[in-house]
């Protein structure tokens, strides 16, 4: 048994939106894929997958459909501020 008292949250590492979820974003798929580059923190869900960190949360889904950080309110993100979204 792993007595690591280390919970590791990883947010950001997939680029999966689900098709229903798609249809409603007004990027093209070239402008979608470079907004995966820039928006997700690709292979931290693998670097971080050593059997001493038995407790994660790991999102399935990309950051640019739900991100699990984000603020209630946009004006209150650093990212928010830029109206970057993707989404109409």
């Amino acid at each position: 048994m792993n007595e690591n008292p280390v919970v590791l949250h990883i947010p950001h590492s997939s680029c999966f939106i689900p098709e229903f979820l798609r249809e409603d974003i007004v990027l093209d798929d070239d402008e979608l894929k470079q907004n995966f580059y820039a928006f997700t923190d690709w292979k931290t869900d693998e670097l971080f997958s050593h059997p001493n960190f038995s407790t994660r949360i790991v999102s399935d889904i990309s950051r640019m459909v739900c991100d699990m950080e984000r603020f209630r309110s946009d004006d209150d993100e650093n990212i928010g501020r830029r109206r970057d979204s993707c989404r109409d």
